[in-house]
């Protein structure tokens, strides 16, 4: 079962979203939380299916998201063909995972109690990640128990799921990679993998100012820089009319794009992106507005920025993906 210290640093890992999230005041009690997720997780038991159960390769690839895919593969094209296996969040959105769950629901209650007021209320906020996250721990301990691997690589070192994939990892004597699909921000958690594999000095002093680093730490640049590399030797192509791209990830208010797209709609042409995370729904209706929409689930960054002369985006990785592009 996961430790209480464990349980802590996941729950740290939800510090910066929480002080960002404009409406974290409105906390649920604790009895309501579990009401609510206790049925979801009944729900889930029954409609989810298992998670991916037997490997056979010794290094396995764990991409979430696309962003992460664009990262890990190119570094798997380097390898031999039956070297390598890549797991997906949906292989671990599984009916154990809610089983076990509420299965140790008293092991959540005494965790739970053990944390002081503030990491109690960020539990409380993300009381869905943090709960699952039992059951997460339970089932990635489970996933290398019947795998034989080697080691094990990672693009995200701060969702629920990585967390708890890296840590019964760990337990297991296992190697751990880590390498960034986005940039970074001292608010992530600290760097604890066997080797770390860095963009650069800066996403360094980052990790440094958010506590110890764990493991070996290499500067070597990110994969997904390559295909940047690629596009500028044939050549950006020239847009004459004035393309702005607004780029909108998990933190934005779809309200407040959608007033910024009225107001500068009748002088330019405008394109919307949703993070890959966020339901695209809202912002594809900003088509009725003569609003054009690039689909982040289709279209990769490196295709949206040759659409565009101009980038808005709150914090967002993909300032740096625009600047190489030059």
């Amino acid at each position: 079962m996961l430790s209480l210290r464990e349980f802590k640093f996941i729950t740290q890992t939800f510090n910066r979203r929480y002080k960002d999230e404009p409406h974290r005041e409105h906390l649920h009690n604790f009895f309501y939380c579990s009401i609510i997720f206790f049925y979801l997780s009944l729900k889930n038991i029954f409609f989810k299916r298992n998670y991916k159960t037997s490997l056979t390769k010794e290094i396995v690839f764990f991409s979430f998201t696309s962003n992460n895919n664009r990262t890990l593969t190119p570094i798997s094209k380097k390898l031999p063909e039956n070297s390598f296996s890549f797991v997906s969040g949906d292989d671990f959105a599984a009916s154990l995972v809610y089983l076990h769950s509420l299965l140790l629901f008293p092991w959540f209650i005494f965790l739970y109690l053990r944390l002081n007021r503030h990491e109690r209320n960020v539990m409380r906020f993300y009381f869905g990640e943090t709960f699952s996250a039992i059951g997460l721990y339970y089932c990635a301990k489970k996933f290398f128990q019947k795998n034989k691997i080697a080691i094990a690589v990672f693009a995200n070192d701060h969702s629920t799921l990585s967390l708890c994939l890296r840590i019964a990892a760990q337990k297991k004597n296992i190697c751990t990679l880590y390498t960034q699909h986005a940039s970074v921000s001292e608010e992530f958690p600290p760097l604890s993998f066997t080797y770390s594999f860095l963009d650069g000095v800066e996403s360094l002093e980052k990790y440094q100012k958010a506590g110890e680093i764990k493991g070996s730490v290499f500067l070597t640049g990110s994969p997904r820089f390559d295909e940047i590399a690629k596009i500028r030797q044939v050549g950006k192509v020239v847009i004459n009319e004035k393309v702005i791209g607004i780029a909108v990830n998990t933190f934005d208010c779809y309200e407040n794009v959608r007033e910024l797209c009225l107001q500068l709609k009748d002088d330019y042409k405008l394109i919307v992106r949703p993070h890959p995370a966020m339901p695209l729904g809202d912002f594809a209706n900003l088509k009725k507005y003569g609003i054009d929409f690039s689909n982040s689930k289709e279209e990769t960054p490196f295709e949206f920025l040759l659409r565009i002369n101009w980038l808005i985006s709150n914090v967002s990785a993909i300032h740096l993906d625009a600047v190489l592009f030059g």
